[in-house]
């Protein structure tokens, strides 16, 4: 019941955060380090659709159990007026709220899959 509940929070807080409704454009920057961006915004997501997965995956990411201990970002993400660290592959991603840093949230495989495809899309 408990993880019910915190699913719940957790879906209404994003959601409210990372509508589709308010959310125009999604910037992204690559990332050396955990404040330090190779340039900003490396990308900018401004299609319905591409604005769309993003939000699908991360409103969908499961809170990973424990304090957060990872290594240097691949990206930041602004959806709206978040701030997001992801980490990314085609197989697994992962997502920190910048005013969370002590939390992680895992995509899916197959939301981690398309995330991955988007970014490699738009880096060429």
């Amino acid at each position: 019941m408990r993880e019910v509940l915190l699913t719940i929070i957790f879906l209404v807080f994003m959601g409210g955060c990372a509508s589709k409704d308010n959310v125009k454009k999604i910037e992204i920057a690559q990332m050396i380090g955990f404040s330090e961006a190779i340039t900003y915004p490396s990308m900018k997501i401004t299609k319905t659709e591409e604005i769309e997965e993003f939000i699908n995956a991360f409103n969908s990411a499961e809170k990973v159990p424990g304090i957060a201990n990872t290594v240097n970002p691949d990206y930041q993400v602004i959806i709206g007026t978040e701030n997001y660290y992801l980490w990314i592959s085609d197989e697994s991603g992962t997502i920190m709220n910048i005013k969370d840093t002590h939390t992680v949230y895992s995509l899916s495989e197959s939301s981690a899959q398309k995330i991955f495809d988007l970014l490699n899309t738009k880096k060429d």
